[in-house]
């Protein structure tokens, strides 16, 4: 019912998954949710946040899932391609901070199975406080996740990638 532990997946070397935006957002949300734990988890960074928050570092796929599931929101974003972080999140049952965008919204849709927002600080510190006060909604949006994750399969995925390779090849 409350929301105690938020996660990001911290990856500073990847300008694609919007570190920045994410520690500037993640500030705001500190300040404003002192309660809330923040836990980063990804590549070890070199300097600490400017925020309390509990550094994972890199981690198994096992213990990735594990944790997601002790976690209340994530927040993942996408700043060229989808990836893969809001689909573990969702399949592990967690409502889902992502930013708008076509690279993001074929598979993340607003109020359906993800939280989409504007990329700014600002922006996600007001999608987080939403769903902080809102258990309704972080349920709809994890029924929804769970919703669109549960057909997917590794071994579908694949064979439509094959299947589209081959109808495609001349």
């Amino acid at each position: 019912d409350k929301v105690t532990r938020l996660f990001f997946y911290g990856r500073p070397s990847t300008e694609r998954r919007c570190f920045d935006l994410g520690m500037a957002s993640l500030k705001k949300i500190s300040e404003k949710f002192p309660e809330v734990e923040i836990i980063i988890a990804g590549l070890d960074l070199k300097a600490k946040p400017p925020f309390p928050a509990t550094m994972l570092g890199n981690m198994t796929l096992k213990a990735t899932g594990d944790l997601y599931r002790t976690c209340d929101i994530g927040i993942a974003f996408s700043g060229t391609n989808l990836s893969y972080l809001p689909v573990e999140l969702m399949s592990s049952g967690l409502p889902v901070i992502s930013n708008n965008g076509p690279q993001v919204e074929w598979h993340c849709k607003h109020n359906e199975n993800a939280y989409l927002c504007d990329p700014t600080p600002q922006a996600v510190l007001e999608a987080f406080t939403e769903l902080y006060h809102d258990q309704q909604l972080r349920q709809r949006l994890v029924d929804g996740g769970l919703k669109t994750m549960a057909p997917l399969t590794w071994e579908s995925q694949m064979t439509q990638i094959y299947e589209y390779v081959c109808e495609n090849l001349e």
